[in-house]
């Protein structure tokens, strides 16, 4: 037996053990509810807990015979305590290294995968009408399976603490390490969530149950964002924001918060506080075109001058500075600087190139709010590709990352239509219309982008073979086998 520390933050103690070798010492005998080896939860007097929807990275505790609700065992693959890591961890190795930072580096990597994950399986939790319940940064750990694959584990969901027996509270309630995380504080949090998992989902009525799963998805991708920021500037700052605040309501202004030019701030952490972002796919889709590894990238700001001494000195060389003011002025109105346009900055001001990179920023900012903007964006990137190719003076893959998030945004489509066709059946004829369009978008983006940038970018891979497949077993046997030829590579 071990003593796991950071098994989430709920529960007396986590400790690893062989539960085939567990036994009570008592008189009557029980067999183990678990079997093999895994974690043993003692949970707080008073800590309730209600089995959730079958979610893989979401454990499933099983009540050990005898424990009287208060032992909880989760079976584990292997024989070996767990190996996990929470990304408030690899927060802190990256803004250890910033300045020594590269697009490549392997935390950067993690950080955006680890997001991306947590993200995924929060909205298969709302799915099934469940919430992310109490969360802090130990709430989510993340380990490699024997492939070597990322998984997520989520320890704490379904757990919440009843204060009706009048006990004391526990100190993950009491003390919570970053309380700022939910909309008004760990104890409203914990009582919503205690009430929500009290009742009965039979016991309710369809429309008010879509209600309330729609008000704790809301509420979670509020959560989801604040531990984002967290993990970009880390708790002291993100402390130092909410000031007197119990929760992180809106981000602070650039005087206050000065490192916060990445894309992510304004295009995911802002808008979902605001509530413009309401459930988990939405914040996916934002996430694929504006990743948390920006930010470690962006060369963070000087802090605030505060310094007196300074300013008696300045107060010497008025003169001297006004002088040198107006020469400065001067220099800018005669010869004002040409800013490099987005994406690529070896290309120069003057051909049509720079005009439709300026042109593709704009479009792909309103693409990010208007869906129906969206084609317009992708035009103007396929044109951008075609004529960055032929542009001779940068040999980079100076748009391959926009080309990547498109990719990623069709996956998630087409995992939508996937999902679609089990929980909300409709005549063969739409669902197989669904799945051409999707198969089609893939289809229609290999070929337009062959020519520039790699095909695994916007390759369907296994989700386009499953796209396929359900063609194929709605009747619609030409689309599939087109589909299928072009997810395979190409013959010499």
């Amino acid at each position: 037996m071990s003593r796991l520390n950071c098994w989430g933050v709920i529960g007396l103690s986590n400790t690893w053990m062989a539960f085939d070798s567990d036994s009570d010492g008592d008189a009557e005998q029980h067999e183990p509810a678990a079997a093999g080896y895994g974690i043993r939860r003692i949970l707080d007097p008073g800590t309730l807990y209600r089995e959730q929807p079958s979610v893989s990275e979401v454990p499933r505790w099983l009540e050990k015979p005898g424990g009287r609700r208060r032992v909880y065992d989760m079976e584990w693959p292997g024989e070996n305590p767990p190996e996990t890591l929470s990304l408030l961890e690899v927060q802190e190795r990256l803004s250890a290294r910033r300045s020594k930072l590269s697009p490549d580096d392997g935390d950067l990597e993690t950080l955006d995968d680890g997001v991306r994950l947590l993200v995924e399986t929060v909205g298969r939790l709302h799915a099934g009408g469940a919430s992310l319940g109490f969360f802090q940064p130990d709430s989510a750990r993340f380990w490699h399976r024997h492939d070597g694959s990322r998984a997520v584990v989520l320890p704490d969901v379904g757990f919440a603490w009843d204060d009706a027996g009048g006990l004391l509270e526990p100190e993950w309630l009491a003390r919570p390490q970053c309380e700022f995380l939910f909309d008004d504080g760990a104890r409203s949090r914990n009582a919503a969530n205690r009430e929500h998992l009290k009742r009965s989902t039979e016991q309710q009525e369809l429309r008010k149950r879509v209600q309330e799963t729609a008000a704790f998805a809301a509420e979670d991708v509020r959560v989801l964002a604040r531990f984002i920021a967290l993990l970009l500037v880390g708790p002291e700052e993100l402390g130092r924001w909410c000031g007197r605040s119990k929760s992180l309501l809106k981000l602070p202004g650039k005087d206050r918060a000065a490192d916060t030019e990445a894309p992510i701030w304004d295009q995911v952490i802002a808008p979902a506080l605001a509530g413009q972002i309401t459930t988990c796919k939405e914040l996916q889709l934002r996430l694929a075109g504006a990743k948390p590894s920006e930010h470690f990238l962006f060369t963070p700001p000087k802090p605030p001058w505060r310094g007196w001494a300074v300013l008696r000195q300045a107060a010497i060389a008025a003169v001297a500075l006004t002088v040198l003011l107006g020469l400065w002025w001067a220099k800018d109105k005669i010869w004002p600087p040409v800013p490099p346009p987005p994406y690529c900055d070896r290309v120069p001001r003057g051909i049509s190139l720079y005009d439709d990179l300026v042109a593709l920023e704009a479009l792909q900012a309103a693409a990010v709010t208007d869906a129906t903007a969206y084609p317009r964006y992708w035009e103007g990137l396929i044109q951008c590709l075609h004529d960055h190719h032929n542009f001779q003076d940068c040999d980079r893959g100076c748009l391959d990352r926009l080309v990547e998030a498109h990719g990623e945004r069709l996956r998630i489509q087409a995992e939508d239509v996937l999902k679609r066709l089990q929980t909300l059946p409709r005549p063969t004829s739409e669902e197989c219309e669904a799945l051409q369009v999707a198969i089609t978008g893939f289809v229609e983006t290999q070929t337009a982008v062959e020519s520039y940038v790699d095909d695994s970018l916007v390759s369907g891979g296994e989700i386009q073979q499953r796209l396929a497949r359900q063609l194929r077993l709605r009747g619609c046997e030409a689309v599939a086998a087109t589909a299928e030829l072009s997810n395979s590579p190409a013959e010499e």
